[in-house]
């Protein structure tokens, strides 16, 4: 009898620079190499490193199935000797730079005995930037737009939108704002506001808004007028069927503050995409840095400006400290009182006779 014996070999297409905000595709190709051809099932194989998510996976003849950064796809077709199995098409979109310099990794395994395993496998180091401002030409402008976004504290601005004489009647272009509303403190509530814009003279289609939270902020909801939006462990996002020119998107993201305590800096970063090429993308992703505080502070900050007290930062900071330390000082105090120090007996002398 032949011992059922193949040698799959796995080609990975280059996958192009990838940038924020945007899709990108790869190929995944199979061939079997000998040296014979029995039935067996194919399984291909590949994981994505965090700050991609796939979009789809199709072939002919394959079946294809992803959970979270894994991709799995099963072929059960007869496998001939030199005949390259038909390609599978993976889509990814780009959350964030976190898989900058991290490695794709693909993977082909059969049910039966592989002769050479050595060329199973696929490992591709990634390449992620952010956007560039792409203006086609001509360059002439045909009209300017800033985004009708009120700026609130920590609000990255979003840019004036310039549009070409050549797209000015077709090309949508969407923008994104956040900011923090109130005050970030260590194991309160963070509320964080995103518009989203369409400052483009054509109709965006298939928008999607991406929120990959960091660990120190907890996701807790996400609301928004319009649209479907739902939160997947860190990842946030919200996606509308449609965003026309001068239209606007508000999304609410409440998060719990959790991780490393006061005085971390937490960033927090969003963007936008859609489905039809954009006049511009550089004002597609934002970024908002802030420092955490404690609640103590939160509330002697209040307390000032209801009293009309307006204090320098610094002068801010130093006065909650040393309120906290008071405070704490004073329990300190009166759990000596209470539990350890001895209380004093008073005996009343009985009168002699």
């Amino acid at each position: 009898a032949i011992e059922p014996l193949v040698d799959l070999a796995l080609e990975n297409a280059p996958v192009e620079r990838l940038v924020v905000g945007r899709t990108a595709s790869f190929q995944l190709a199979v061939e079997n190499l000998g040296p014979n051809d029995p039935a067996s099932k194919v399984t291909l194989r590949n994981d994505l490193p965090a700050g991609l998510e796939y979009t789809e996976a199709v072939g002919d003849d394959w079946e294809c199935a992803t959970s979270g950064q894994r991709l799995e796809c099963s072929y059960r077709e007869a496998l001939v000797i030199g005949e390259p199995l038909p390609v599978v098409e993976v889509g990814v979109r780009v959350l964030s730079t976190d898989a900058d310099g991290e490695e794709n990794v693909s993977r082909v395994s059969a049910t039966v005995r592989d002769a050479d395993v050595d060329n199973n496998e696929v490992r591709t180091v990634l390449a992620v930037r952010m956007p560039d401002s792409v203006v086609p030409e001509p360059a002439e402008t045909a009209r300017a737009e800033a985004v009708p976004v009120e700026a609130g504290p920590d609000t990255a601005a979003l840019v004036t939108t310039e549009a070409t004489g050549d797209l000015d009647e077709r090309a949508p272009n969407l923008a994104i704002g956040m900011y923090l509303d109130g005050v970030a403190t260590f194991g309160g509530r963070a509320i964080w506001n995103l518009t989203v814009a369409n400052t483009g003279a054509g109709d965006a289609y298939d928008v999607l808004v991406s929120n990959p939270l960091p660990l120190d902020l907890a996701p807790v909801d996400v609301t928004s007028a319009e649209g479907i939006c739902a939160v997947t462990g860190q990842l946030v996002r919200c996606s509308f069927d449609s965003l026309r020119p001068d239209e606007t998107r508000l999304i609410e993201v409440s998060t719990q503050v959790v991780g490393r305590g006061v005085d971390a800096v937490v960033r927090n970063t969003a963007s936008v995409s859609g489905t039809r090429p954009e006049v511009r993308a550089d004002d597609n992703v934002v970024e908002v840095a802030t420092r955490l505080g404690t609640r103590s502070a939160e509330r002697s900050a209040q307390d000032a400006v209801e009293r009309g007290v307006d204090l320098p930062s610094g002068w801010a900071r130093l006065w909650a400290t040393v309120l906290g330390i008071c405070g704490a000082l004073g329990a300190v105090g009166l759990t000596y009182r209470v539990l350890v120090r001895p209380r004093r007996v008073i005996r009343r002398r009985q009168p002699t006779a």
